[in-house]
């Protein structure tokens, strides 16, 4: 619990001492962030690469947009035509550009889920 409550303070003294404004996609260079795409989930990625440039040691991103087709991650109607053409060019974008970011910036990949 005491290793907990310290990581819970690390993260409370970091969105309160001007972090947000730190972790903002925007100040990253237009090449870099062409390369991850104009979309949340790209912006989201960028975020937790800083988080995990700051010793965050876990970061989890959730692709929650919601557009014609419904919600990205419910494909239980329509999951063909929403992978083949928003789900999957989405990921064939933004993943490989966050693990060429985060190789190039020496981060430390431990594990991934996918």
């Amino acid at each position: 619990m005491d290793r907990l409550d310290s990581v819970r303070q690390r993260a409370l003294a970091m969105f309160t001492s001007g972090g947000p404004r730190r972790l903002r996609p925007a100040r990253e260079p237009d090449r870099l962030r062409d390369r991850y795409g104009r979309n949340l989930y790209a912006s989201s990625l960028l975020v937790a690469r800083r988080l995990v440039e700051a010793g965050v040691p876990f970061v989890s991103v959730h692709q929650e947009i919601f557009g014609r087709n419904g919600h990205s991650y419910d494909m239980h109607e329509n999951n063909f035509s929403m992978l083949r053409d928003f789900n999957l060019p989405l990921l064939d974008q933004c993943i490989p550009a966050l693990i060429e970011d985060l190789d190039n910036r020496g981060c430390w990949i431990r594990r991934w889920w996918w």
